[in-house]
C-alpha cells in the first residue's frame, strides 16, 4: 500500500495533475496500511497537497479495502474529522451529510451517466469502515475476483480526478458564503458578480448555463403540471407574466403554484421579493411544489433533464422565520 500501489498512482501523476488543475509539485500520494497492527482498511489516496495534506482534511480520492478482502473501492471522500481550535474531532452526522448533498449534487451528470458509480459503500464493521462509507460521496468498485484490466483502473483515475477537480472549484465557494444550497450560492455568486464586475466562465462553480438552466426549469415544470393534473386541476403556465408559475383551476376553485427545480437534494430556494409577496397575499389558495434530484446530461445536442423527485406543499404558508435575506439593495441617492 505504501510502496506498490502508491507507485501505481504516482505513475499517473502527468494526467491526474491536468485533470486537477494543479502543478506537478502540489499532487500528493500517498498510502497507509497502520502502524504496528496493520488497518483492517488500508488505502491509498491522491490529492491537492494544498486542500488535503493529510487524510484527516479535505477532499480527495482513495482506494479504500474491504475488512474481508472482498474487493476494493476507488472513492471520492472527504476527511471525517475538522480542525476545531487546533484539536481534529469528528463532524457530526448532520454536518457529513449536508456535506455529501452538497457533493453529489456537484457530481450528478457524472453520476447520471455512468451507472457504475455508487454511493453508499460498505467496507466492513470496524470503527474506521463505519466513518469511511459516511464521508464517501460516489465510488468505482471492484470485486476480487473481477479487478478491470490495468488500463481501466488508469481510466478510472483520470475520472475521478476530473469529479475531485470539480469539487475543487466550488469548495471556496461553498466556504465563503456558508452555504449549502446550490441554488442559493448561485444567487449569491451572481449577486457578487455583479456587485464587483468578476469574470466567470458561464459553466464555473454552481451556476448552471442558461441552456442548462432552462432545461432543469422546464423538467420541473412537466413533473408538476403531471401532479396537478393527476390531482384533478386544469393548469395554465403563467410564468412567464406573472409571479407565480401556474394557476390551478378545479371547479370553482384556484390555486397560485409556484415551482422549483434544482439537481441537488431537497434544500433552501431562492425566492424573489414579487414571489413572496404574492403567496403571502395569496395564502391558502397558493401552493408550492419543489423537484429535487433532477439529472442533467450534457451533448451536442444540448442538455437534457431527466427524472426528479417532487415535494409539494398545498396550501403554502411562508413563515417569516424560514426567510432570510441573501443580498440588499442600498439607496445612495440620499446620501450623497
Amino acid at each position: 500500500m505504501r510502496e506498490s500501489a502508491a507507485e501505481f498512482v504516482r505513475s499517473e501523476s502527468t494526467a491526474l495533475t491536468s485533470a486537477l488543475s494543479i502543478k506537478s509539485t502540489d499532487l500528493l500520494v500517498e498510502g497507509k496500511d497502520g502502524i504496528g497492527r496493520k488497518s483492517k482498511v488500508p488505502w491509498v489516496r491522491f490529492a491537492s497537497a494544498k486542500r488535503s495534506p493529510s487524510a484527516t482534511l479535505g477532499w480527495y480520492v482513495v482506494l479504500l479495502f474491504r475488512e474481508d478482502g472482498s474487493g476494493i473501492y476507488m472513492t471520492l471522500a472527504h476527511a471525517s474529522t475538522e480542525n476545531n481550535e487546533g484539536n481534529l474531532q469528528n463532524r457530526s452526522l448532520q454536518d457529513v451529510r449536508r456535506m455529501m448533498v452538497w457533493a453529489r449534487a456537484i457530481l450528478a451528470a457524472h453520476m447520471h451517466s455512468d451507472p457504475r458509480l455508487q454511493h453508499p459503500i460498505s467496507l466492513g464493521n470496524g470503527k474506521l469502515a463505519k466513518a469511511y462509507e459516511l464521508t464517501s460521496a460516489t465510488a468505482y468498485f471492484y470485486p476480487r475476483n473481477a479487478i478491470p484490466p490495468e488500463e481501466h483502473i488508469r481510466s478510472d483515475l483520470r475520472e475521478m480526478a476530473r469529479m475531485l477537480s470539480s469539487i475543487y472549484e466550488n469548495e471556496d465557494l461553498q466556504r465563503r458564503t456558508g452555504e449549502t444550497s446550490l441554488d442559493v450560492i448561485a444567487a449569491l455568486s451572481k449577486v457578487e458578480d455583479s456587485t464587483e464586475s468578476r469574470e466567470r466562465s458561464a459553466t464555473q462553480g454552481f451556476g448552471l448555463t442558461q441552456p442548462e438552466r432552462r432545461a432543469v426549469e422546464q423538467q420541473a415544470m412537466r413533473l408538476a403540471a403531471m401532479y396537478l393534473g393527476q390531482l384533478g386541476y386544469k393548469v395554465e403556465d403563467t410564468s412567464a407574466k406573472h409571479p407565480y408559475d401556474f394557476k390551478a383551476t378545479r371547479l370553482e376553485e384556484v390555486l397560485y403554484i409556484e415551482v422549483k427545480g434544482t439537481t441537488g437534494a431537497i434544500g433552501d430556494v431562492v425566492l424573489t421579493k414579487n414571489e413572496v409577496n404574492h403567496h403571502l397575499h395569496q395564502h391558502p389558495n397558493n401552493g408550492l411544489i419543489v423537484v429535487h434530484s433532477i439529472q442533467l446530461s450534457r451533448s451536442e445536442a444540448g442538455p437534457r433533464a431527466t427524472d426528479g423527485k417532487l415535494e409539494a406543499r398545498i396550501p403554502w404558508k411562508i413563515e417569516k422565520e424560514h426567510l432570510e435575506a441573501i443580498s440588499y439593495r442600498y439607496r445612495t441617492d440620499s446620501i450623497f
